[in-house]
């Protein structure tokens, strides 16, 4: 059950990451000037310069094909070529959130001693290289069982909450009739 937990979390993450995406692409600007961008990049944003908008609004994009992703993940792992398509992509964004999510703090240790770039450094160590480490583990946690399907043979028995058959309900379990004499 894991997965569908780290799915379901990995969702919510998604859904409020495109929802600040949505907001930003549709004017909005609280939290705007603590991204961890280059300033020009944070003034293009500010401005609502055509390439900042558009980014906005792809990353809308990818967060609805992120939600529809944690969705499909919380069905049954599938078979074949199938899962690596989807299973495939999802690890390497799990693994790239979460190298974001370590490597990014130590930029930001660095920039805490420049006036101009601390405030956005502070921004990042405190809410947004966490909130990408989390993000990114909860991914990994989510696609992690069509990986382990992929691996293992059908389990069952206590490991696999199916109910094992007892060797008196399998047909070769039964004794041969004994002939009547009658």
């Amino acid at each position: 059950m894991i997965g569908t937990r780290a799915g379901t979390a990995a969702l919510a993450c998604t859904a409020a990451y495109g929802g600040l995406k949505l907001y930003w692409a549709l004017g909005g600007d609280v939290g705007l000037r603590q991204v961890p961008l280059p300033p020009d990049a944070v003034q293009a944003a500010l401005a609502r310069e055509p390439a900042a908008v558009l980014g906005h609004w792809v990353s809308v994009g990818l967060a609805v094909l992120g939600i529809g992703a944690a969705l499909f993940l919380a069905r049954q792992p599938g078979k074949g070529p199938a899962r690596w398509l989807l299973a495939g992509p999802i690890a390497l964004l799990a693994a790239l959130m979460i190298a974001r999510g370590i490597v990014q703090p130590i930029g930001d240790v660095q920039r805490l001693a420049s006036p101009t770039a601390a405030t956005t450094a502070r921004w990042d160590l405190l809410l947004w290289s966490p909130f990408f480490l989390l993000w990114g583990v909860c991914w990994a946690f989510a696609v992690s069982p069509w990986f382990r399907s992929a691996r293992s043979p059908r389990r069952t028995g206590a490991a696999s909450g199916r109910t094992p058959r007892s060797p008196a309900m399998t047909p070769a379990a039964t004794p041969p009739s004994a002939p009547d004499s009658r």
